[in-house]
């Protein structure tokens, strides 16, 4: 037989409406007879009603105590189980301990050569080796964790490398190739060669009594000169590099490349799309662009197109050419040399007339300006004349 505390919750509300008709029946009864003796069963009725109500309750509790009781047991036991398993599944094995150890021991040693790498550049008198110096970064610079700084370090070394002919040996010895993962750095690293030669080049401008006083080196004219010609040629090399990159996309692809305060010198970029790149502040000098695509160029706010055959392009925007014809023409002040200069004016004229067209830019033939700069056409060699000789 069951008891209350083992009964089903339907059991439980069959058994509370019973106790509450007979509860209500004997009440009924006792008062409408009005017999003392009823009254006091019924009173005596109640009372038992109310013992078996709390009887159950006490069942009930001391039956879910039990129940409570026997799950903290089960927990109890369950718990070495589960910090058992715990160990078992999260626990590194070998490899993980292994791989912590590797990239622990990775970190060290990278703090260690960045470390020796700013003291040997700050102690380096003049410029350093960039190979002697960029040799330790070389293991980082494939990583994903240090990669980035580990190339931003070479950059700092190439800024003041020793020798255009070092420079070129960097990127040799590395196979250092321009492409869309490393353009970023490699603009960055022109920019900062642009600078140090714009350093110098006032610096030799400006200099007195023969010494030129730069930011961390105090040189004469003559070391002064020969440092300014050497990033030159730096930037030349990085220009020819960043133009094989360029032309390798073959028209098809747009550049779109951040080329501000990005010097370009004595680079072929005929047939270069340069989609929507920034060109603000940028130099463009010797620079061959027949057949380019400027069309998309909407930031070039103080570029300077010194001898950039810019007329030779495809296309170029509508702002962009009002600001060349304007601005960057043949022979504009001071510049009276041209690598590749049109043949002509009439032949210039006609040029920039197909680029306004394709713009949807009027232009006027009659009131476009062509520098009076223009070095003279070289005489035509007088031949001597014959003398005949005298005779004995």
């Amino acid at each position: 037989m069951k008891d209350f505390g083992q009964r089903g919750p339907n059991e439980e509300f069959e058994s509370d409406i019973w106790f509450a008709k007979l509860e209500r029946l004997a009440t009924e009864r006792a008062a409408s007879s009005g017999d003392l003796n009823d009254l006091e069963k019924a009173a005596t009725a109640a009372k038992l009603f109310a013992d078996a109500r709390k009887t159950r309750s006490e069942l009930q509790y001391i039956n879910s105590h039990i129940h409570l009781e026997d799950a903290k047991s089960w927990a109890f036991l369950a718990i070495p189980l589960l910090m058992l398993v715990g160990l078992l599944v999260f626990s590194p094995g070998p490899d993980q301990q292994a791989r912590a150890m590797r990239e622990a021991n990775s970190e060290t040693q990278w703090h260690e050569v960045e470390r020796n790498f700013i003291t040997q550049l700050n102690q380096t008198s003049g410029r350093p080796d960039v190979l002697l110096l960029t040799t330790p970064l070389q293991p980082f610079l494939n990583e994903p964790k240090h990669g980035k700084e580990a190339a931003d370090l070479s950059l700092l070394a190439l800024a003041r490398v020793t020798s255009a002919d070092s420079f070129q040996d960097y990127f040799v010895s590395r196979n250092i190739r321009v492409g869309s993962q490393n353009l970023s750095s490699i603009a960055t690293l022109d920019r900062m060669l642009y600078t140090s030669f714009n350093e110098l080049d006032d610096a030799l401008n400006t200099e007195t009594n023969g010494i030129m006083a730069i930011p961390g080196r105090t040189l004469n004219k003559e070391q002064g000169a020969r440092a300014r010609d050497a990033i030159l040629l730096e930037l030349t090399f990085l220009s020819g590099r960043v133009g094989l990159y360029f032309r390798s996309l073959g028209g098809s692809t747009p550049v779109n490349a951040d080329l501000r305060r990005v010097f370009l010198k004595n680079v072929d970029l005929s047939g270069v799309d340069f989609g929507h790149s920034l060109l603000d502040n940028s130099q463009w000098e010797g620079v061959a662009l027949a057949g380019a695509d400027l069309s998309g160029i909407q930031d070039y706010e103080n570029s300077q197109w010194i001898d950039a055959s810019w007329w030779d392009a495809k296309r170029i925007s509508k702002p962009l050419l009002g600001y060349l014809i304007a601005n960057q023409y043949p022979y504009h002040p001071p510049v009276t040399d041209y690598a590749n200069p049109p043949k002509s004016k009439e032949v210039y004229v006609s040029k920039v007339l197909a680029l306004c067209d394709a713009a949807a830019l009027t232009c006027s033939s009659e009131h476009m300006p062509y520098g009076s700069l223009a070095p003279p056409k070289p005489a035509k060699p007088v031949k001597p004349s014959v003398v005949p000789s005298a005779e004995p």
